[in-house]
């Protein structure tokens, strides 16, 4: 019930073009295929900062547009622009990046939440 409850409210965030804050507590809800189904419904791009998630999303819809982003890998995005969702791969430094390029526009995604020192 949990997770269903879960589900319809990143949902939500997502249809209201949020950052949605996640951790290890959010595996398994389905994030990645209501990323997908927003990314196909909106017209949006994904990006992603590891190969690992480029090639699940690749897997799951081929039609979807995917860019991986990391630092001193940012040729993928040259010389294009348009609306973006944000994969919880992406590390903090590059969604920072990526708020700076007036070509791109975040719409929406998954960030993973930071940790403190004192793990909360």
């Amino acid at each position: 019930m949990k997770k269903y409850l879960t589900r319809l409210w990143f949902k939500f965030l997502l249809s209201r073009k949020k950052l949605i804050k996640v951790d290890d507590r959010h595996r398994g809800v389905g994030k990645t295929t209501m990323m997908i189904s927003t990314a196909q419904k909106g017209g949006h791009s994904i990006v992603v900062g590891k190969q690992s998630a480029y090639d699940l999303i690749k897997e799951i819809s081929k039609d979807v547009n995917v860019f991986r982003l990391a630092e001193n890998y940012t040729f993928e995005l040259k010389g294009k622009e348009g609306t973006i969702l944000i994969d919880e791969s992406l590390s903090p430094k590059m969604v920072s990046y990526l708020e700076m390029l007036p070509e791109w526009e975040i719409v929406g995604g998954f960030i993973q939440k930071e940790v403190s020192e004192n793990g909360k």
